[in-house]
């Protein structure tokens, strides 16, 4: 049986009544100043009407370029209480998703990479980089013990941190901030006349957690007041939550509400809480922090949003930047969102007034 001949791009050439250098212009990811748009739009009919699809290990070899970026994040915990750390962190994948959608505009592709410590051990990172498989990487939600960066960011390759302001690391960032929207969920819960607060503390293993601690600390300090309980442990997970609010129905009953690091940990309170016959927020109040506005779920808790994919796309379009030749270090604050939720009573007439 005789095998149709592969078409070429002298083919497509020919067919179309162009150079050869016209067909490769048209192919590019962004339209050549040096070709007529229609001049493009009938080389790229050409091209679909012969099913030509150019050789992308060459066009990739020739431009000295992998199209290609890692997105590194840390290890999932799947030990967590109730299995959430079997799902994706929903402010990662709400990031990724950004960086992905702007990538895709400029044929980019993302490759997915769990920081695992098998993953570090082998150091398959610096294979890949040495190998000129990747093209620059994003790193999103670094802990301080990271050491993999520096050895990333030693190669020489385009690097962009993702909600981490780690100062050791010279290279760009896009960050939440996360400081003031501690600090103003700190004066609502004061507006609303709440004194007896308890605090549950994040780990301080990361720039976040360092600056959630702060704000919260900054703005109590400002309204005078002391946290009649504070947390001796730190967590960002369910189970802690659960357990933090079982101490403080046993040990502080008179506290009327519990701020708390993240929103899996307010759930968590929530949870045993309402075991102990409590009612949320009309016993005692509840607030969150950093979460996504995701339907369906039990409490509206008060918090604040992420702009997780504003940090993702954002992110990508500095790594561009760099990949393209501007290699000057950016830092990039981006508002969290305020989110009023249900879960704050109101203690005074005042803040019910402004409702």
């Amino acid at each position: 049986m005789n095998k149709s001949k592969a078409v070429n791009i002298r083919d497509i050439a020919n067919e179309a009544g162009v150079s050869v250098a016209s067909v490769s212009r048209a192919l590019q990811p962004v339209a050549s100043k040096k070709l007529a748009e229609k001049t493009r739009k009938h080389i790229l009919e050409v091209c679909e009407r012969m099913n030509y699809q150019p050789n992308e290990l060459f066009r990739r070899m020739r431009r000295r370029r992998a199209n290609t970026v890692a997105f590194i994040f840390p290890a999932q915990d799947t030990s967590v209480h109730g299995g959430y750390g079997h799902y994706m962190d929903f402010n990662m994948a709400a990031s990724l998703s950004g960086a992905q959608e702007f990538m895709a505009t400029h044929e980019i592709d993302i490759l997915l990479l769990e920081a695992t410590p098998a993953f570090i051990a082998s150091r398959r990172y610096l294979k890949m980089i040495r190998g000129q498989l990747l093209d620059g990487v994003i790193v999103w939600g670094i802990t301080y013990n990271a050491d993999y960066v520096a050895e990333i960011l030693g190669e020489n390759i385009p690097v962009v941190m993702l909600q981490t302001e780690d100062e050791k690391y010279n290279c760009s960032k896009v960050v939440s901030d996360e400081y003031k929207a501690m600090g103003e969920l700190v004066n609502r819960v004061v507006k609303a006349g709440h004194r007896h607060i308890a605090v549950l503390n994040s780990p301080q293993t990361s720039s976040g957690g360092v600056q959630r601690t702060n704000g919260v600390n900054a703005a109590l300090q400002a309204c005078s007041i002391t946290p009649d309980y504070a947390s001796d442990r730190s967590g960002y997970d369910y189970q802690f939550g659960y357990e933090e609010a079982e101490r403080i129905i046993t040990g502080a009953s008179h506290i009327t509400c519990i701020i708390c690091p993240c929103n899996a940990v307010a759930f968590g309170c929530v949870a045993a809480l309402e075991k102990h016959g409590k009612r949320i927020p009309d016993d005692i109040s509840v607030a969150g922090a950093g979460g996504m506005n995701l339907p369906g779920i039990t409490y509206k808790l008060d918090s604040f949003l992420y702009p997780s994919r504003e940090i993702g796309r954002k992110g990508a379009e500095i790594l561009l930047k760099h990949i393209n030749g501007n290699l000057t270090p950016e830092k990039v604050v981006i508002p969290t969102i305020p989110f009023p939720g249900k879960t704050i009573s109101n203690l005074t007439p005042q803040f019910k007034e402004n409702q």
